[in-house]
């Protein structure tokens, strides 16, 4: 789901506290053609995983309701997902606030920073924090299409952004990732 809204519960303050830009779930059976998943999701074989991603055009950065505790935004979109038991709430918060994601027998939560460069910074503090690039998540649109492009060339019903990924395949993979990220006004990593 994009641009989850965390609502204030109060009637006399209608003001967003702030939004999740992505959540979603990859649940452990997933398998399609033989298609591999992205090396990071690849591990989890046998419990859910729910992911929530903090997207920025720049540098991969968390804003700070998702890094301040004290205004519950954690517990907020947990319980709006529905993945964990109510009594458990405070408990997974907890742990995305402190280690950036939640890991018990039956589902694994984890919380990602998005966008065209590392963060130095992070990188040295929060080290157990994903960061995701853009140019890798291309990277792996393009193999993926590129290896599949029999089974992906009938995509009629795509939205708009998917057949234009797709048609950009031809130009091969680096030529790909460049052009895909300056049409979006985008940089690569540096």
């Amino acid at each position: 789901m994009e641009s989850f809204i965390l609502h204030n519960d109060s009637r006399k303050d209608p003001s967003q506290r702030t939004d999740a830009d992505l959540y979603g779930v990859r649940f452990p059976y997933r398998e399609e053609l033989g298609m591999r998943d992205e090396r990071l999701f690849s591990a989890v074989i046998a419990k859910p995983l729910f992911l929530i991603a903090e997207i920025k055009a720049g540098e991969c950065k968390l804003n700070g309701p998702w890094t301040d505790p004290l205004k519950r935004n954690m517990q907020y979109v947990l319980g709006a997902i529905g993945a964990l038991e109510p009594a458990l709430l405070d408990v997974a918060a907890d742990c995305l606030y402190k280690k950036y994601e939640y890991e018990d027998a039956t589902r694994r939560i984890q919380l990602l920073a998005v966008g065209s460069r590392r963060n130095q910074e992070y990188l040295r503090e929060r080290p157990e924090l994903v960061q995701l690039l853009f140019a890798d998540m291309l990277q792996f649109v393009y193999e993926r299409f590129h290896q599949f492009r029999m089974q992906k060339r009938d995509h009629k019903q795509w939205d708009s952004t998917g057949r234009y990924l797709y048609s950009m395949i031809e130009r091969g993979n680096a030529e790909f990732v460049a052009s895909v990220l300056a049409d979006a006004g985008l940089t690569a990593a540096q």
